[in-house]
């Protein structure tokens, strides 16, 4: 993997502020929320930081080697960016600029049920290599080929562009309640000027 280190965004804590500021404030709420009380989103922070490195000075050292064999393919690090829906109303075209950015530094990328590019977008972008997330319908209607965002009518189009893998997603038995999206909170109406969003002073909502 090349270097991706930014100097002026030396931290996930610098990028979380950077994105507040510029994107709609709905839209980083959705993306940064969890469900209930978000205990699950701190205790996953909580228990990767609870993870100790133990350094070895004065050794020889040949350098690190991340690289992962999943499923046939040989990624160059155990992790990859996870399906999330809706990404184009945090960012225009934020599935195409990841989906790419994982292909260029060889790491997963799974693309979400509800994304807003198409399957053929991301196939295209990744050579194939892209994994799916479907949440399964419960109709029977729903799961036969034809039928939009189907297993049936999924699994032909990503046979059709490369040998992509499957996340099968049984976490949505159930409504899940995010509460940020019923408490009251200012909505900035922002646009997007050449391709980049810029906040709009000029007008401001209060639900």
């Amino acid at each position: 993997m090349s270097d991706p280190f930014v100097p002026k965004l030396p931290s996930v804590e610098f990028l979380r502020a950077n994105a507040r500021r510029r994107m709609p404030g709905f839209a980083f709420e959705y993306l940064e929320g969890g469900c209930n009380s978000n205990i699950n989103v701190r205790r996953n922070t909580d228990e990767i930081r609870e993870i100790q490195l133990q350094p070895y000075y004065v050794n020889d050292y040949a350098g690190a080697n991340m690289k992962t064999e999943l499923f046939g393919h040989t990624y160059d690090a155990p992790f990859g960016i996870s399906p999330i829906g809706l990404q184009g109303m945090m960012w225009p075209k934020a599935p195409e600029i990841l989906a790419a950015a994982a292909h260029e530094h060889n790491i997963p990328f799974a693309v979400s049920t509800v994304s807003t590019a198409s399957v053929e977008t991301v196939c295209e972008l990744t050579e194939g290599k892209a994994w799916f997330q479907l949440y399964h319908p419960a109709e029977n209607e729903l799961r036969v080929p034809g039928a939009h965002y189907t297993s049936g009518y999924a699994h032909v189009r990503l046979e059709t562009h490369g040998d992509s893998q499957w996340i099968i997603d049984t976490s949505a038995n159930d409504s899940a309640k995010h509460n940020a999206d019923d408490r009251p909170s200012d909505l900035v109406i922002r646009s997007v000027d050449r391709g980049s969003a810029r906040v709009q002073d000029d007008q401001a909502l209060h639900s």
